[in-house]
């Protein structure tokens, strides 16, 4: 068996969910006592933590009290946490380094280069998503930003509290990738993943136009979707059609 699993910076996980799920699926008003306010639900704390523990007790951290102002963590090593998180994981890819970590993951599994490549999804940031209801069937995803008071907030001691778990993986996360593209050979990642990049090039422009969504750009139903499911995987067709050039194959 391989173990795997991802993580992203705590701040910009916390910051990317507010938008999406609070302000695009549940139409609050972005203000920054509704920001400060969600974050400070203990449901966002540590949650990588809790997500990635192999232990099913520790799966409530900072779960104790569910009301905003009332944050309690619970007695916990967050280094030996975090350490049998790494030791019972044989990757952990991080999302700010995504192209990085498909090339390390397909060194460390033998993939063969179109097994890691994905084209860039429509549904982002000032595009359309699935809805949550029938009535709202496709929604403008709103883009994230920061007001002086959210930003304050995020640079504040209570906030740091409430991730330093979360910080601490994240960070060692980071580092232990760093030793694994060194155990790999880095001229061999970054070869690779200058192969990665452009074959990256190559299958979005082989690709455009023959992907489709569940939204269209003008936040339309798409009825004839290439998804696996709601908007997520749509490039799936097009790439399994594709062949590489030999020219993104050397390493294989």
């Amino acid at each position: 068996s391989f173990l795997f699993s991802l993580i992203r910076d705590p701040t910009s996980t916390a910051i990317s969910k507010f938008f999406h799920f609070i302000v695009t699926i549940g139409q609050v008003v972005p203000t920054a006592r509704n920001f400060i306010n969600d974050l400070k639900q203990s449901h966002n704390a540590l949650v990588h933590l809790r997500d990635l523990t192999v232990d099913p007790k520790l799966r409530m951290i900072g779960i104790h009290n569910a009301t905003a102002g009332n944050f309690t963590i619970l007695p916990v090593n967050y280094t030996a946490v975090v350490d049998d998180i790494l030791q019972a994981y044989d990757f952990i890819a991080i999302t700010e380094r995504m192209d990085e970590s498909l090339v390390v993951l397909k060194l460390l599994l033998n993939l063969t280069m179109k097994e890691i490549l994905y084209i860039a999804p429509a549904r982002s940031q000032g595009s359309y998503s699935n809805g949550s209801t029938a009535t709202r069937p496709c929604v403008y995803i709103m883009p994230s930003f920061l007001t002086p008071e959210m930003n304050d907030y995020l640079q504040s001691d209570d906030w740091k509290r409430r991730i330093v778990g979360d910080e601490l993986l994240y960070m060692a996360a980071y580092k232990s990738l760093d030793r694994t593209i060194d155990a790999l050979g880095r001229d061999r990642v970054q070869r690779i993943l200058s192969q990665f990049k452009k074959a990256q090039a190559y299958v979005q422009a082989q690709c455009q136009g023959q992907i489709r969504s569940m939204c269209d750009e003008n936040g339309n139903v798409v009825r004839n979707k290439t998804c696996y499911i709601w908007g997520e995987g749509c490039d799936y067709q097009c790439l399994n059609s594709l062949t590489l050039p030999s020219e993104f194959l050397d390493d294989e």
